[in-house]
Formats: C-alpha cells, sequence, structure tokens
C-alpha cells in the first residue's frame, strides 16, 4: 500500500468511525453559546441541536490539523461534526468514496448531491459507541458496559476542509427498534445538516 493509501486509510479509520479523542478537549463555554455554536476558526455554524436537559453536553477539541465538537445527551442522542485540515489537496472525495464499503460497522452507503456538493452518506452500527453506560452486577460487582450507537453520517469536502458529520441514536435508551433507530438517526442528521452554515 502506497504511503499516500496507508494516509487516507488512516484517516477513515480515525475520523468517520471512532471516538474522537484531541489533546485538546474541553466543554463549551456557555458564552459562546446562543441558539447556535460556532467553529473557534470560523470555518462554520450550526443550530444547536434539541438535547434533553439536564444531563445536555457540548464538548470540542483541537489540535494542528482537526476540530471537533461534539452534542449529547443522557437519553443517547448524540450529534458532531469532524473538520479536518486539507489544504494540500491530498484527500480527495474519489479516495473516500472509494475507501467506504459496506461491511463490518457500515450498513448502508450512497453518493448523493446537495446544496454542499456530492456527499458520502453513511448508516453504521457502532459497537459500544453510544455517550451512555449500561450497568450490571456480576458476582457482586457493578459493571458498566457501552451501549451500541446507531449512526447516520454525511463526508464532503468543503473549500479546504474535509467535513463528517453525523447524529447518532442510542435504540436501547429509547426503546426503538434497529430500524427504527435507523431512520431517526438518518431523521436527525437531515435537521443536524439544514442547521449547518459553511464559510
Amino acid at each position: 500500500m502506497s504511503m499516500k493509501c496507508t494516509r487516507i486509510a488512516l484517516y477513515l479509520a480515525c475520523f468517520l468511525f471512532a471516538a474522537v479523542t484531541l489533546a485538546q478537549t474541553s466543554d463549551v463555554p456557555s458564552g459562546r453559546l446562543g441558539s447556535s455554536y460556532a467553529s473557534p476558526g470560523g470555518e462554520y455554524t450550526v443550530k444547536v441541536p434539541s438535547l434533553v436537559k439536564p444531563g445536555a453536553r457540548i464538548q470540542e477539541g483541537t489540535d494542528p490539523l482537526n476540530q471537533y465538537v461534539l452534542f449529547a445527551d443522557d437519553f443517547g442522542k448524540l450529534y458532531r461534526i469532524l473538520s479536518r485540515d486539507n489544504q494540500t489537496g491530498e484527500v480527495t472525495f474519489e479516495q473516500l468514496e472509494s475507501g467506504l464499503r459496506i461491511g463490518g460497522p457500515i450498513r448502508e452507503k450512497e453518493v448523493v448531491t446537495t446544496i454542499r456538493g456530492q456527499e458520502i452518506r453513511l448508516l453504521s452500527l457502532m459497537e459500544e459507541g453510544s455517550p451512555l453506560v449500561s450497568q450490571s452486577t456480576v458476582d457482586g460487582k457493578t459493571v458498566e458496559k457501552e451501549l451500541d450507537l446507531v449512526e447516520a453520517v454525511s463526508i464532503f469536502l468543503h473549500g479546504n476542509r474535509v467535513y463528517t458529520v453525523s447524529a447518532g441514536v442510542t435504540p436501547w435508551a429509547t426503546g426503538l427498534s434497529e430500524a427504527a433507530a435507523s431512520a431517526k438517526a438518518k431523521e436527525n442528521l437531515e435537521t443536524f445538516l439544514a442547521g449547518l452554515s459553511l464559510k
């Protein structure tokens, strides 16, 4: 595998499906929030999604190449935007599209055209990907386990950045079947994208 292909594969593995942990992750100060969230570099704004309070949280992280924001609540809803610098043009839409195949966590994949241009749309089942955990007692000890997350994802290029925008639903917390949770995640993603404004 060439070095360039290796970097693309690492991007896909680390950015699209991992619970990304950046070096500087913190809660977003309430003074920066109104009805919308603005990325620190001014690349985009997005309407803050509907979250159940108390328990709602908004966190962001940055490193030299990446910016990340997460919105979540205690009912298993999760929204996130991952934005990666691509000034070199190293990552292309074609490379991203060809590197993503149905299988493993990816249940569905399609390419659509929107006001943002071409987008890769995915539906994935992330094992232990939910912000929620379940508790059980084993041999007298409390054992916690992260719940699974159904996540609808949109991936696209805009300007000199690669964006991954997603909305997730925790089936166990909502009482929904996987099929119903998938439909809800897709609906939530469309609403989230409708509130996204790119510079």
